[in-house]
């Protein structure tokens, strides 16, 4: 079997995510638990519809919890939108060795899911640069680093996103791939570094990861703060431009209370375009179809205007 970046080094079932929530949490009632997902780094699971556990899938991801938990602590209380606040802090034992954590489940279905009306779509991205604008100036004093600030992988991103797009080729029109590989070997593919001071970042804050109310199409969370570290914030309006282009990045920009250098743009652009070439590598490997039209409708947009 091929290992993936998302391929767990421990399987959790639904039987031993609820034998370990009841044993460390005898309080939770834990009368129906369903397992509600995953990604590239936890298993999630809903107790009762209401509280939500998130069990990491690997060592490296365990050792994000701290930041994050901290991290959730710190943001205020009132927020443009909502954000999970931890509950339950589970601890390793010899039935499973990393920490794992519940909050109570935030509504919505995600933004990547949902077809937005306008002009709702503007008033999501306006209230996700309002969010922006306070995350990115939460004091960062104590936290701990983040394991991915120096993960060890010093490929530059077009070399590796070259290497998914030849694994996937056969799921790219002919007109795209090609287009896709003359990005890539453009000399000026990467754009220049940020290096501007640090903010606190979210860091995967894509359109999946944006809860809106499918009813009201109001965003109603943010979620999956495993990768929050200090960084470009540049880089937290990739999913907004990914959702809607450039029209819905200019919408967040405006309602954002701080500052962005002279390159974001492009460097947002560029995360967005290598970003959507993993999403169809993702989509094709793990059989999710959804994910792979999605990434070749990003590319196409971006690279055929």
């Amino acid at each position: 079997m091929s290992h993936y970046p998302w391929t767990p080094e421990r399987e959790v079932s639904t039987d031993e995510a609820a034998a370990l929530i009841r044993s460390q949490f005898p309080e939770i009632p834990c009368t129906k638990i369903a397992h509600l997902g995953e990604g590239w780094d936890f298993f999630v699971f809903v107790i009762d519809d209401e509280i939500a556990f998130r069990f990491p899938k690997k060592a490296v991801v365990d050792k994000c919890a701290e930041r994050e938990l901290l991290l959730l602590d710190r943001l205020p209380e009132e927020l443009p939108i909502a954000v999970p606040r931890p509950l339950y802090r589970g601890v390793p034992g010899d039935d499973y060795p990393w920490h794992f954590w519940g909050y109570r489940m935030l509504v919505g279905e995600p933004l990547s899911h949902v077809r937005i009306p306008e002009p709702r779509n503007q008033y999501i991205a306006e209230r996700v640069g309002e969010f922006l604008g306070i995350l990115h100036a939460t004091d960062g004093e104590g936290l701990p680093p983040s394991v991915w600030d120096d993960d060890g992988d010093d490929a530059p991103w077009h070399v590796q996103a070259r290497a998914r797009l030849e694994a996937t080729r056969a799921a790219y029109p002919a007109p795209l791939l090609a287009r896709c590989i003359e990005y890539l070997s453009a000399p000026d593919c990467e754009p220049p570094d940020y290096t501007g001071e640090l903010k606190q970042v979210h860091a995967d804050l894509l359109a999946e990861h944006i809860l809106v109310d499918p009813r009201t199409f109001t965003p109603t969370g943010i979620i999956d703060w495993g990768d929050s570290s200090a960084g470009d914030p540049a880089g937290d309006f990739v999913g907004i431009w990914m959702w809607g282009g450039d029209a819905m990045l200019e919408a967040a920009l405006a309602a954002y209370r701080g500052e962005l250098d002279a390159g974001a743009r492009r460097r947002i652009r560029h995360r967005g375009t290598m970003i959507a070439m993993e999403d169809v590598h993702y989509g094709v490997k793990s059989a999710r179809p959804q994910l792979v039209q999605s990434g070749i409708a990003t590319l196409e947009r971006e690279l055929f205007n």
